[in-house]
This record gives structure tokens, sequence and C-alpha cells, in this order.
């Protein structure tokens, strides 16, 4: 989970394409839960490999949580 939580944390700044880029190249999964401060319907499951997101204006600017 340390290495989830690093490559979480590196996603913040980063535009949409490179932040899917950096999950796919790490094998996690990229799921956007938040655009421009209005939260999307969204499941509850967990999954431990799957970082949720928030973005303003194409860019990540929070890691809301993993899972």
């Amino acid at each position: 989970m340390q290495a989830t939580n690093e490559v979480a944390a590196s996603l913040i700044g980063l535009d949409i394409s490179a932040a899917m880029a950096t999950i796919k190249s790490n094998s996690l999964k990229l799921r956007v839960v938040e655009i421009d401060g209005e939260e999307l319907a969204h499941t509850q499951e967990f999954i431990p490999t799957r970082v949720n997101v928030a973005i303003e204006a194409g860019i990540v600017v929070e890691v809301k949580n993993l899972g």
C-alpha cells in the first residue's frame, strides 16, 4: 500500500492524461469522483488498487482516498 500512496501523491498537479498514464504504468486504477467542485455519483466498494481523485480544469487537485 505504501507504493500506492506514493503514486497517488505524485498525481497532484498532473493533467488527467498524465495522471492516467502514471496510474496505468503502476498497474493501478484511476477514478475521478469530483470535477470542478461537483461530486460525481460513485459506488463505495473497496478496491485496493484504485485511486479516487478530484480534478479542476483538467488538473488533479486532490487525492480523495484509495480504494
